[in-house]
């Protein structure tokens, strides 16, 4: 009995998270190229913010404010997406 709980526990989780990447990718596709790229880059990039405020040509501190703003974009963007799906 704990087993078919837990069985059924995960599979709802595993399509909680199915869902979430689905939003991610469909809410990233809405910023430019650029945004795209730079609202990636901490997690490709190993996280070096000065090398990637270098080579956008901002101060770290102007990146770490656009970063923010994208990220919320974002993160509004999915919520508001996996809310429509409930």
């Amino acid at each position: 009995m704990l087993r078919q709980i837990a069985d059924e526990a995960e599979a709802i989780e595993n399509e909680h998270v199915t869902e979430i990447r689905s939003s991610l990718k469909i809410c990233l596709q809405q910023f430019s190229q650029p945004h795209q790229k730079l609202l990636l880059a901490p997690y490709l990039s190993g996280g070096q913010v000065k090398r990637i405020a270098n080579d956008c040509g901002k101060s770290v501190n102007a990146l770490y404010k656009l970063l923010g703003r994208l990220r919320q974009k974002l993160s509004t963007c999915i919520e508001s997406r996996l809310q429509a799906g409930s």
